[in-house]
């Protein structure tokens, strides 16, 4: 763009064609104080204003601004074409108009007889989806719940936070994120522990009724883990995590699109035809595994794991606002031009975004991760190299410790293994002596 006052010329050839150019004088109009930006609206009917006989008679464009002093902010467009019967309004306080809006637009308006090209910014950097209303009727407003309404607490807020920096954020800031996060667990760490100590400490006022370990184990075993279902009584690893409680019998139908896909396609190794199809780099590591089993059901099976975790990171890789639609109204139009089969988005829905926060919030992305290391285990025989989904997840094998210890793996050099008997991490307390146990 040139600076305000310079000339410029307006057109260009393309694949040798000539094309008429203009000489034009570029004025860019920066935003001030006092004056008011132009509003922008659209139809999405695709409705054409004034298409009538009678042209553009008849027609009033009205800007409205709510006077609450908390509320002036909130901008309401309403354009009345009384040829046609039917009002259009459009806000910036609800539907899309609330959503986050990463973008910023400005207006060029060409004046060829002048020879000018004026830039102007868009007010407040909104551009209103007008929706038609019928005359006399009533309408309810069911989009999303209006932003400036939302009482955030500093927990909802720092979700937010993270979401907006997994979807737009850069190397650094989610480095950043993700040192917080090792911080934060810590912090819960030391709270439990403290709660132990005070546990102890009423106990031995009332009479000393539980010794220091039976304190302990109640503690322990009183934690309710954000990890996916499991079974301590097990007798073999493969059962530690119930894969009938991770993916449904209904959904197995729905997960034959590896299988498919390799016998479609020709040219190229079976690794290669999936990441010309975008699958993640774990998956596309991993499906010389699947081609190397002869039995049928134990093909499939694999298959079927390897697409539930390709589904399981296409949902997290939805950014925030894409959340916020899904749980308000959108979610039977998102499944039609989704990847993802309907039946398991539903269930995705349900298990890990948040209705009253309308996103991923904390706890659900940590259950998100932990189903999706669970499965790369069932893959990998239960002695998995984290590399690759650590690239797929833009995280660190480090930053995914925590989670396999969660989940009661061990480690092994660059390998993460699950074992029997299963065992978590325990909350452990100083001894009397003042010498703190370790691990």
């Amino acid at each position: 763009m040139e600076p305000q006052g310079s000339s410029g010329i307006v057109g260009s050839s393309r694949r040798g064609k000539k094309r008429e150019t203009v000489e034009v004088k570029v004025d860019v109009v920066p935003e001030a104080e006092g004056l008011v930006a132009p509003f922008v609206g659209y139809f999405p009917s695709g409705f054409d204003i004034g298409s009538s006989s009678e042209g553009n008679d008849g027609v009033r464009v009205r800007a409205f601004r709510n006077t609450d002093k908390f509320k002036k902010g909130r901008l309401q467009l309403v354009i009345n074409d009384d040829n046609a019967g039917v009002d259009f309004v459009g806000t910036n306080y609800s539907g899309e108009g609330a959503l986050f809006q990463p973008c910023t637009y400005a207006l060029g308006v060409l004046d060829k007889n002048n020879g000018s090209l004026k830039i102007l910014p868009i007010a407040g950097n909104k551009i209103f989806r007008l929706e038609p209303r019928v005359r006399g009727l009533q309408y309810v407003h069911t989009g999303a719940v209006d932003v400036e309404e939302e009482k955030l607490t500093d927990e909802n807020r720092l979700d937010k936070l993270r979401a907006l920096t997994s979807s737009f954020g850069t190397k650094r800031s989610k480095s950043q994120v993700t040192r917080r996060e090792s911080r934060r667990l810590k912090e819960e760490n030391l709270d439990l522990k403290e709660a132990a100590e005070n546990l102890i400490k009423d106990a031995n006022v009332q009479g000393n009724v539980k010794t220091r370990q039976e304190v302990l184990h109640d503690t322990n075993t009183s934690i309710e883990r954000n990890i996916p279902p499991y079974d301590l009584t097990a007798v073999s690893v493969e059962n530690v995590y119930p894969l009938d409680k991770i993916i449904l019998e209904t959904e197995w139908e729905h997960l034959y699109d590896i299988l498919e896909l390799l016998e479609a396609e020709d040219g190229g190794s079976a690794s290669e035809i999936l990441g010309r199809n975008g699958y993640p780099i774990f998956v596309c590591n991993r499906v010389h595994k699947v081609m190397q089993i002869m039995d049928l059901e134990k093909r499939e099976k694999l298959a079927g794991i390897l697409s539930y975790i390709t589904c399981l990171l296409k949902f997290m890789s939805i950014p925030s606002h894409s959340i916020d639609k899904l749980v308000t109204a959108n979610t039977e139009k998102y499944k039609e031009s989704s990847t993802i089969p309907g039946i398991i988005l539903i269930k995705f829905m349900k298990m890990f975004a948040d209705a009253q926060k309308s996103m991923l919030s904390r706890e659900k992305s940590q259950l998100l991760i932990s189903y999706i290391l669970v499965l790369t285990l069932f893959v990998d025989e239960f002695d998995s190299d984290p590399s690759d989904i650590a690239k797929d997840l833009k995280m660190t094998p480090a930053s995914l410790k925590p989670y396999y210890m969660e989940l009661g793996c061990g480690f092994r050099k660059s390998c993460v293994i699950l074992s029997l008997p299963l065992k978590f991490p325990t909350l452990r307390l100083p001894s009397q002596g003042g010498r703190r146990n370790r691990r």
